[in-house]
Protein backbone atom coordinates (compact mmCIF):
# COMPACT_ATOMS: atom_id res chain seq x y z
CA UNK A 1 0.00 0.00 0.00
CA UNK A 2 0.76 3.70 -0.68
CA UNK A 3 0.64 7.21 0.07
CA UNK A 4 0.06 8.43 -3.11
CA UNK A 5 2.01 11.26 -4.97
CA UNK A 6 1.03 14.88 -3.18
CA UNK A 7 -1.33 13.05 -1.05
CA UNK A 8 -0.94 15.80 1.93
CA UNK A 9 0.35 18.47 0.11
CA UNK A 10 0.16 21.97 1.60
CA UNK A 11 -1.83 20.62 4.55
CA UNK A 12 -0.49 23.70 6.18
CA UNK A 13 -2.32 22.98 9.45
CA UNK A 14 -1.43 19.46 9.75
CA UNK A 15 0.93 18.91 12.52
CA UNK A 16 1.17 15.17 13.48
CA UNK A 17 0.33 12.04 11.34
CA UNK A 18 0.97 8.33 12.24
CA UNK A 19 2.16 6.53 9.10
CA UNK A 20 0.38 3.07 9.72
CA UNK A 21 2.67 -0.22 9.08
CA UNK A 22 0.81 -1.38 6.10
CA UNK A 23 2.00 1.33 4.23
CA UNK A 24 5.47 0.41 1.83
CA UNK A 25 5.86 3.37 0.18
CA UNK A 26 5.50 7.05 0.14
CA UNK A 27 4.51 9.27 -3.06
CA UNK A 28 6.51 12.21 -4.46
CA UNK A 29 5.04 15.08 -2.71
CA UNK A 30 3.00 13.17 -0.17
CA UNK A 31 3.87 15.69 2.90
CA UNK A 32 5.68 18.36 0.91
CA UNK A 33 4.84 22.16 2.21
CA UNK A 34 2.91 20.84 5.50
CA UNK A 35 4.49 23.91 7.37
CA UNK A 36 3.26 23.07 10.95
CA UNK A 37 3.99 19.12 10.46
CA UNK A 38 6.87 18.91 13.38
CA UNK A 39 7.98 15.54 13.81
CA UNK A 40 7.39 12.23 11.20
CA UNK A 41 8.20 8.93 11.68
CA UNK A 42 8.17 6.27 8.92
CA UNK A 43 7.30 2.60 10.10
CA UNK A 44 10.25 -0.18 9.24
CA UNK A 45 7.35 -1.13 5.97
CA UNK A 46 8.45 1.61 4.11
CA UNK A 47 10.81 1.16 1.71
CA UNK A 48 10.56 3.86 -0.90
CA UNK A 49 10.41 7.53 0.21
CA UNK A 50 9.41 10.02 -3.15
CA UNK A 51 11.29 12.86 -4.60
CA UNK A 52 10.34 16.01 -2.44
CA UNK A 53 8.34 13.68 -0.32
CA UNK A 54 8.69 15.98 2.50
CA UNK A 55 10.35 19.44 0.76
CA UNK A 56 9.72 22.94 2.32
CA UNK A 57 8.27 21.36 5.79
CA UNK A 58 9.49 24.12 7.41
CA UNK A 59 9.07 23.48 10.88
CA UNK A 60 10.05 19.80 10.58
CA UNK A 61 12.89 19.10 13.09
CA UNK A 62 12.75 14.88 14.09
CA UNK A 63 12.94 12.37 11.29
CA UNK A 64 12.90 9.10 11.90
CA UNK A 65 13.71 7.12 8.89
CA UNK A 66 13.66 2.99 8.76
CA UNK A 67 16.62 0.53 7.95
CA UNK A 68 14.68 -0.56 5.43
CA UNK A 69 15.07 2.10 3.16
CA UNK A 70 18.21 1.76 0.57
CA UNK A 71 18.04 4.89 -0.76
CA UNK A 72 16.64 8.95 -0.58
CA UNK A 73 15.38 10.85 -3.36
CA UNK A 74 15.71 13.94 -4.81
CA UNK A 75 14.76 16.87 -2.88
CA UNK A 76 13.27 13.89 -0.22
CA UNK A 77 13.97 17.33 2.66
CA UNK A 78 14.86 20.00 0.99
CA UNK A 79 14.61 23.18 2.16
CA UNK A 80 13.20 21.72 5.61
CA UNK A 81 14.61 24.69 7.48
CA UNK A 82 14.41 23.55 11.40
CA UNK A 83 15.71 20.37 10.81
CA UNK A 84 18.83 20.00 12.90
CA UNK A 85 19.61 16.45 12.59
CA UNK A 86 18.63 13.06 11.16
CA UNK A 87 19.36 9.27 11.60
CA UNK A 88 20.61 7.62 8.72
CA UNK A 89 19.10 3.72 7.68
CA UNK A 90 22.06 1.50 8.00
CA UNK A 91 21.07 -0.20 4.28
CA UNK A 92 21.37 3.22 2.79
CA UNK A 93 23.09 3.63 -0.35
CA UNK A 94 22.18 6.22 -2.15
CA UNK A 95 21.26 10.34 -1.43
CA UNK A 96 19.43 11.80 -4.49
CA UNK A 97 19.90 15.57 -5.98
CA UNK A 98 19.08 18.00 -3.44
CA UNK A 99 18.06 15.86 -0.78
CA UNK A 100 19.04 18.25 2.30
CA UNK A 101 19.44 21.03 -0.05
CA UNK A 102 18.74 24.63 2.28
CA UNK A 103 18.68 22.95 5.57
CA UNK A 104 19.90 25.42 7.57
CA UNK A 105 19.63 23.91 10.91
CA UNK A 106 21.03 20.31 9.91
CA UNK A 107 24.66 20.81 12.09
CA UNK A 108 25.77 16.89 12.32
CA UNK A 109 25.87 14.21 9.92
CA UNK A 110 27.35 10.72 10.24
CA UNK A 111 26.44 8.59 6.79
CA UNK A 112 26.34 4.85 7.04
CA UNK A 113 28.93 2.70 6.14
CA UNK A 114 27.30 1.34 2.96
CA UNK A 115 26.58 4.65 1.55
CA UNK A 116 27.58 4.59 -2.10
CA UNK A 117 26.93 7.84 -3.70
CA UNK A 118 25.60 11.11 -2.83
CA UNK A 119 23.92 13.58 -5.54
CA UNK A 120 23.90 16.57 -7.07
CA UNK A 121 23.98 19.55 -4.20
CA UNK A 122 22.43 16.80 -1.40
CA UNK A 123 23.91 19.25 1.39
CA UNK A 124 24.12 22.23 -0.57
CA UNK A 125 23.67 25.42 1.66
CA UNK A 126 23.52 23.43 4.91
CA UNK A 127 25.40 26.39 6.39
CA UNK A 128 25.51 25.29 10.53
CA UNK A 129 26.78 21.29 8.96
CA UNK A 130 29.97 21.96 11.15
CA UNK A 131 30.79 17.97 11.16
CA UNK A 132 30.47 16.32 8.67
CA UNK A 133 31.32 12.06 8.29
CA UNK A 134 31.69 10.33 5.03
CA UNK A 135 32.14 6.32 5.38
CA UNK A 136 34.76 4.17 3.44
CA UNK A 137 32.41 2.59 1.13
CA UNK A 138 31.34 5.95 -0.76
CA UNK A 139 32.78 6.01 -4.05
CA UNK A 140 30.47 8.64 -5.73
CA UNK A 141 30.13 12.50 -4.69
CA UNK A 142 28.33 14.62 -7.52
CA UNK A 143 28.53 18.18 -8.44
CA UNK A 144 28.14 20.94 -5.76
CA UNK A 145 26.93 18.68 -2.97
CA UNK A 146 28.71 20.48 0.18
CA UNK A 147 28.23 23.81 -1.98
CA UNK A 148 27.47 26.57 0.72
CA UNK A 149 28.22 24.70 4.12
CA UNK A 150 30.38 27.54 5.49
CA UNK A 151 30.30 26.68 9.18
CA UNK A 152 32.43 22.78 7.85
CA UNK A 153 35.76 23.11 9.36
CA UNK A 154 37.00 19.84 8.24
CA UNK A 155 36.94 17.10 6.37
CA UNK A 156 38.36 13.27 5.20
CA UNK A 157 37.36 12.21 1.68
CA UNK A 158 37.36 8.54 1.83
CA UNK A 159 39.66 6.56 -0.31
CA UNK A 160 37.44 4.92 -3.09
CA UNK A 161 36.50 8.51 -4.30
CA UNK A 162 38.33 8.78 -7.60
CA UNK A 163 37.39 12.99 -8.56
CA UNK A 164 36.14 15.63 -7.06
CA UNK A 165 33.06 17.01 -8.58
CA UNK A 166 32.65 20.87 -9.78
CA UNK A 167 31.52 22.90 -6.70
CA UNK A 168 32.25 19.97 -4.31
CA UNK A 169 33.39 22.40 -1.38
CA UNK A 170 32.56 25.61 -2.98
CA UNK A 171 32.10 28.87 -0.60
CA UNK A 172 33.07 26.26 2.30
CA UNK A 173 34.12 29.44 3.87
CA UNK A 174 35.34 27.67 7.30
CA UNK A 175 36.61 24.93 5.97
CA UNK A 176 40.19 25.20 7.37
CA UNK A 177 41.86 21.27 6.12
CA UNK A 178 40.45 18.49 4.15
CA UNK A 179 42.77 14.87 3.68
CA UNK A 180 42.17 13.35 0.37
CA UNK A 181 42.71 9.87 -0.43
CA UNK A 182 45.96 9.10 -2.44
CA UNK A 183 44.18 7.74 -5.17
CA UNK A 184 42.50 10.79 -6.18
CA UNK A 185 42.85 11.62 -10.02
CA UNK A 186 40.92 15.04 -10.62
CA UNK A 187 39.25 17.81 -8.90
CA UNK A 188 36.60 19.44 -10.74
CA UNK A 189 36.25 22.96 -11.56
CA UNK A 190 35.63 25.40 -8.63
CA UNK A 191 36.10 22.49 -6.17
CA UNK A 192 37.28 24.62 -3.17
CA UNK A 193 36.63 28.24 -4.93
CA UNK A 194 36.28 30.94 -2.25
CA UNK A 195 37.18 28.23 0.61
CA UNK A 196 39.34 31.56 2.03
CA UNK A 197 40.08 29.57 5.45
CA UNK A 198 42.00 26.48 3.83
CA UNK A 199 45.51 26.47 4.95
CA UNK A 200 46.14 22.66 5.10
CA UNK A 201 45.43 20.38 1.71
Amino acid sequence: LALGDYCFEECVSLHQINVPTSITSIGDGCFCECKHLMELSFPSSVTSIGGGACELCTRLQEVTLPDSLTSLSCDCFSSCSMLSSIRFPTGLELIGDGCFENCVSLSSVALPVGLREIGVTSFKNCVRLTELILPSTLTLLSAGCFYGCDHLEACEVPCNIRALPRYCFCECSSLKSIILPDQLLALGDYCFEECVSLHQI
